[in-house]
């Protein structure tokens, strides 16, 4: 489910569906620390982004603890999807599909005697706690590690006025994250009305009518913007 929203509009009813159902968020930023890696009671809605996609959150109901992963990366330097590729263990790259949603691809490396024999010598050294040139070593919570959970995308905008989409989506297809999900669903997007597979908040439909864009990444080409002149399409 995506939606367009005014950060004070989304902040309003996730304060409101707190107070039904409490829930943590955690963000999917990969971390140089493992303390780094902090669950919150309440979701940063920014409206001064400087990303050109919305920031995306697990969000698990109160008291589930969320599960870190560590990774070692071997190229410090690299783009993570580089670093990713290098990794001594299998990894996986959150990317984007082409209608917008979020999926995770997996990168098994080819294993060959020499990688084996470079990956141990990585690992060993991490384990003893030495550190190796171009080594790195990151923190994550990965969704699927979370079947009960969901997967936020609050939305906001950025400091060019540019308002991003926000997501909600199912982590898995247990009855407990399908309940946590069409629980967002249903209050967040309360009184929204719904445009070309988005829901719009008034708040966004107003900005819409007076030209500010509507987009899930701002880097995108303005013809994949929510459009006034596509609304009478309708």
């Amino acid at each position: 489910m995506f939606f367009f929203a005014l950060p004070n509009e989304t902040q309003t009813r996730l304060l409101k569906l707190q107070s039904q159902r409490p829930v943590v968020y955690v963000s999917l930023q990969a971390h140089k620390h493992r303390a780094s890696v902090q669950s919150a009671l309440q979701c940063p809605v920014d409206s001064r982004l400087v990303e050109s996609r919305s920031p995306r959150f697990l969000v698990l109901r109160a008291g589930e603890t969320p599960r870190v992963r560590r990774t070692v990366y071997l190229n410090a330097g690299q783009t993570l999807e580089e670093e990713l590729a290098e990794a001594p263990f299998d990894s996986w790259v959150f990317e984007t599909g082409p209608n917008g949603e979020p999926r995770a691809r997996r990168i098994v490396r080819r294993v060959t005697w020499k990688s084996r024999l470079r990956n141990g010598l990585f690992c060993a050294a991490h384990k003893l706690g030495i550190r190796l040139p171009g080594m790195a070593v990151r923190y994550e919570v990965i969704p699927e590690d979370h079947p009960t959970g969901i997967l936020f995308g609050p939305g906001g905008i950025r400091e060019d006025g540019v308002v991003l989409s926000g997501e909600i989506r199912p982590v898995s297809e247990r009855p407990d994250s399908i309940d946590l999900f069409q629980l967002f669903g249903r209050e967040l997007c309360r009184d929204f009305k719904e445009l070309q597979g988005y829901m719009l908040s008034p708040g966004a439909l107003e900005a819409l009518a007076t030209g500010v864009r509507l987009t899930d990444d701002s880097d995108a080409a303005p013809e994949r913007d929510l459009r006034v002149t596509n609304a009478a399409d309708e």
